[in-house]
């Protein structure tokens, strides 16, 4: 049975959203990855510190970890949302014609639903319900509200991640010996 291009369209849509969220999981799944191969790299160095070879693993180790390290952040930025998906950010600086004042204005996302280019805020929406009760009935605005939410998240979990492995990294070089202490 052939598909009405509506059905099509909906497939799409439920497939985007499974790929957006799969793309959630394999993100997460590499900031684990980068902890536990960065607290591995600790252990190991840790446990072959009075080896004869420590040398050659010193090398041959640092030379894995920032190999590895590049794969994967490089692999956490081919993830980075495309520039469709990036919020829409504008400022304005200027002084008000009526009063004199200066006035700094600036929107983060889309416009105010209803609201024409140049105007400081809303029309009146043409349905007869409120502008909240139109925004608030509308399903994008929970969708963006959810994206944002998810970016800072993002945002958040890498710089505790790459607080975490900077800070396991100097651990390294101190129990190695390569940051002098005092002791």
């Amino acid at each position: 049975m052939p598909w009405t291009p509506e059905e099509r369209r909906q497939l799409g849509t439920e497939l985007e959203e499974v790929q957006r969220r799969l793309k959630i999981v394999y993100r997460y799944c590499l900031y684990a990855l980068i902890l536990l191969v960065t607290g591995f790299a600790v252990v190991l160095f840790r446990a072959f510190a009075h080896d004869v070879n420590r040398a050659f693993l010193n090398i041959y180790g640092g030379v894995a970890y920032l190999t590895f390290l590049a794969w994967a952040i490089g692999k956490l930025r081919a993830l980075r949302p495309g520039p469709s998906d990036l919020p829409d950010v504008s400022a304005s600086f200027g002084r008000d014609k009526a009063t004199g004042a200066w006035e700094l204005s600036f929107r983060l996302g889309a416009p105010e639903r209803g609201a024409r280019p140049g105007s400081g805020g809303p029309t009146p929406p043409e349905t007869g319900k409120s502008s909240l009760g139109a925004d608030a009935a509308d399903p994008d605005t929970t969708e963006r509200g959810a994206k944002a939410l998810e970016a800072r998240a993002a945002s958040v979990l890498f710089w505790i991640v790459f607080g975490s492995a900077v800070l396991a990294l100097l651990f390294a070089l101190w129990t190695l010996g390569w940051i002098p202490h005092r002791g």
